[in-house]
């Protein structure tokens, strides 16, 4: 149990070559969030739940980044439609872990997600500005989303996702 919580606080960070032997394609990040790793190496880790060189916690799945991209998506809808109550207990948390995926060096198309996926989140809360606390919580929030905005900007391959409409 313990070890599944460790598993969940780490994000995925994918990196451009496979941590095991160096190949640049078909890349997957191991469970625990530190390995980039090819589907060779992976699954030869996975098949032994050999221990991530980083954190000793057993590589025993791989993800891929589409799949974050997924559940980052799924998590701008929910700010959406989830209930009032769901909302104003949950914002805070949902925040951290996109401005986590924003932060990443996960693929631009899931970085970009999060982008969305935030303003979601932070239209949706403005609507509650009057509820205690949460102009003050917002304003803090928003403030944290500043240095990943401007870095995010600054990189070449991101420029796609700053097309005005």
């Amino acid at each position: 149990m313990q070890q599944e919580q460790q598993q969940q606080q780490h994000s995925m960070e994918l990196k451009e070559k496979c941590t095991g032997c160096g190949t640049v394609a078909d890349l997957y990040g191991s469970n625990c969030g530190h390995l980039t790793l090819c589907l060779k190496c992976g699954k030869a880790m996975t098949d032994t739940a050999a221990p991530c060189a980083e954190c000793g916690i057993p590589v025993t799945r791989l993800i891929r980044a589409e799949n974050r991209w997924q559940g980052v998506c799924l998590l701008g809808v929910t700010c959406q439609k989830c209930t009032r109550q769901k909302f104003l207990e949950s914002y805070n948390t949902w925040f951290l872990k996109l401005l986590e995926s924003l932060k990443s060096t996960d693929p631009i198309f899931v970085r970009a997600a999060a982008c969305a996926s935030l303003n979601d989140l932070i239209v949706r809360l403005g609507g509650f500005i009057g509820v205690a606390g949460v102009k003050k919580d917002g304003a803090l929030l928003v403030s944290k989303l500043v240095q990943p905005l401007l870095q995010i900007m600054g990189d070449k391959g991101a420029s796609g996702i700053w097309v005005c409409t």
